[in-house]
């Protein structure tokens, strides 16, 4: 049975997890026969307002790397179902950013 934590970052659990998914969750070199859906790795059953943009953003940049490392396969999603959440936490930390700087701008002044 993989680690609580491997589930974790597949967007799984060990209750969630039935004999015959888990007859499919064959490890192949570090990889499984899954496609990892995006959105859920990294809300899981939360709600998108209940995750941090920088918990979004640091989950987002591991998916991706593992995906471009050849080490998981994901879903191929539609941009409304999956990307969005990656845009929106960029977003968010883009305006965090912003008023940050212009509160140093109007400090120095």
């Amino acid at each position: 049975m993989p680690s609580a934590r491997w589930l974790s970052r597949q967007g799984l659990s060990r209750q969630g997890l039935s004999k015959q998914g888990f007859g499919r969750l064959l490890y192949n070199g570090g990889m499984t026969d899954r496609e990892v859906n995006f959105a859920r790795a990294i809300i899981g059953e939360r709600n998108y307002r209940d995750v941090p943009a920088d918990e979004v953003l640091r989950e987002a940049e591991r998916l991706l790397g593992e995906w471009m490392a050849g080490e998981l396969r994901m879903e191929r999603p539609k941009l409304y179902d999956h990307y969005a959440l990656l845009l929106l936490a960029l977003l968010q930390k883009n305006r965090e950013l912003e008023s940050r700087l212009a509160a140093l701008e109007a400090n120095h002044v």
